[in-house]
């Protein structure tokens, strides 16, 4: 209680080691996630950052689902839970944000089966180190558990179907205000905001009978260098569809 940020450094440590958190001290931290607030946001978003840079990061934001510090620290994606169940079971919109992430950690940790052709190029610009001190693929993570978040505020039913336009211009206003609360370099914030914005635009382009030359360059004349993680946040999204 004196020092709360312990709790998050608790999952932290567990994710490092791969160790799992006592049953007693998992239950103290369930009862007292809310003093994660007291903590100095530079001093939260570290720790979250060092969650990300391990591997199997998901598994270590589902032990925050579990012991309350992720709704907590990210209150956007309370409203996610228990929407849209019928597409996404379990925990609705958050059930598809955790394995998003878990999707991007498969895609991280498989760079050599899936692209080897390219692996050697990926993992220089995945592993570069960008403004806010952490590397770019762990910039890449958070995006992704963070990709759909707009989704709750612009859930309407039309004709019977849930849907959810604009989600991602709301998601990026969204992003904003949380890249404030966590104090995220300018480069961090600007990079999420535009994996949000941009994560539907390679799956629409998949749909086309043909994907002109023209579109090609516009896709990588937009997204510039930051292209390549455009479409892993998009692979791993779509990753979340395949049993």
């Amino acid at each position: 209680k004196e020092e709360p940020l312990r709790m998050l450094r608790a999952v932290r440590i567990s994710a490092e080691l791969g160790f799992s958190i006592e049953k007693k001290t998992g239950g103290f931290i369930k009862k007292n996630a809310c003093l994660i607030r007291k903590s100095a946001p530079e001093r939260i978003k570290d720790e979250v950052y060092k969650i990300l840079i391990c591997r199997g990061s998901a598994k270590a934001f589902e032990e925050m689902l579990k012991n309350g510090l992720l709704e907590e620290l990210f209150p956007e994606a309370a409203a996610c839970r228990n929407l849209a169940k019928v597409y996404y079971s379990k925990y609705g919109v958050l059930t598809h944000l955790l394995d998003s992430l878990n999707r991007t950690d498969y895609i991280l940790e498989n760079l050599k089966n899936l692209f080897p052709k390219y692996q050697v190029q990926m993992k220089s610009y995945l592993y570069e180190v960008i403004p806010g001190g952490s590397p770019r693929y762990a910039t890449l993570k958070l995006a992704a558990f963070l990709h759909n978040i707009g989704k709750a505020p612009t859930a309407k039913m039309r004709k019977g179907r849930l849907r959810f336009f604009y989600h991602e211009e709301e998601g990026d206003k969204m992003i904003s205000n949380i890249s404030k609360r966590l104090r995220l370099s300018g480069k961090e914030g600007s990079l999420i905001s535009l994996l949000t914005l941009a994560h539907m635009r390679p799956g629409n382009l998949a749909y086309q009978k043909e994907i002109t030359e023209k579109a090609k360059y516009r896709f990588f004349r937009d997204y510039g260098d930051e292209s390549v993680a455009v479409l892993l946040i998009s692979l791993a999204d779509r990753f979340t569809y395949l049993k």
